[in-house]
């Protein structure tokens, strides 16, 4: 159970073989073949019909995932600020979580009503969500910077070393700001929420709209992820 459940994880990122799946797994290759064609059976992976015989998953785990965070407690926690945030900023709110190299959207709010599912992926490092997180988490940053990063729009970010005087600068702020580096002529603010144990887990978005004050919207999303903190902290 544990090496299927590891296999799915490794797969999400990108198609493989199951020697690299072996490799990775550091589990014998005829192991990993006799564990791949099991949950390509079962119709959690699909096979490539080319030479290369790569794995994937399928779209079966997506409404396992969707059920998972819409009956989450953080979910159920988060929806009030991604609300407060909505209307205190005017314009969509989100509570984002780390997905590979992208973030993605599990509380959406766009000023009508606020929803847990799975919402938008966007590249982290193109994103104030992605940015917000990129200075707590050593481990995550290495691999995100690991390869070239893509640009989104002539704005984003690109080069590693200002990634990395950037998350530095956020951490010490409290909050990320996004300025047209994810779409032209949007902007963006996110702040880290912290799980019981003092982990950066989620960050809290809200796009700025209008001529608004950058670092007065950080402030007020900065305020309202260490509300939310306190409420995943009283869990425990």
């Amino acid at each position: 159970m544990d090496r299927a459940l590891q296999a799915l994880e490794l797969l999400g990122s990108q198609p493989l073989t199951a020697v690299q799946v072996a490799a990775a797994l550091r589990i014998d290759a005829r192991t990993s073949r006799r564990l791949l064609s099991r949950l390509t059976e079962d119709g959690w992976l699909k096979r490539s019909d080319d030479r290369t015989r790569r794995y994937s998953p399928t779209m079966r785990i997506v409404p396992l995932a969707a059920q998972v965070v819409r009956r989450d407690a953080v979910s159920g926690l988060a929806m009030p600020h991604v609300r407060a945030v909505s209307a205190e900023l005017g314009g969509p709110a989100h509570l984002m979580a780390p997905s590979y190299h992208s973030m993605l959207c599990l509380v959406h709010d766009d000023g009508t009503m606020a929803t847990a599912g799975l919402h938008e992926l966007v590249p982290c490092h193109a994103s104030a969500g992605g940015k917000a997180l990129l200075g707590w988490w050593s481990e995550w940053r290495a691999s995100v910077l690991s390869s070239p990063l893509s640009r989104a729009t002539s704005a984003t970010i690109v080069d590693p070393r200002t990634v990395l005087a950037d998350a530095a600068a956020e951490v010490i702020r409290g909050y990320a700001t996004e300025d047209g580096e994810l779409r032209a002529g949007e902007r963006a603010v996110a702040a880290p929420v912290f799980d019981g144990d003092g982990a950066a887990r989620w960050a809290l978005c809200g796009s700025v709209p209008g001529s608004r004050d950058l670092d007065r919207a950080g402030r007020l999303v900065a305020e309202h992820a260490g509300e939310l903190t306190a409420r995943l902290a009283a869990l425990r």
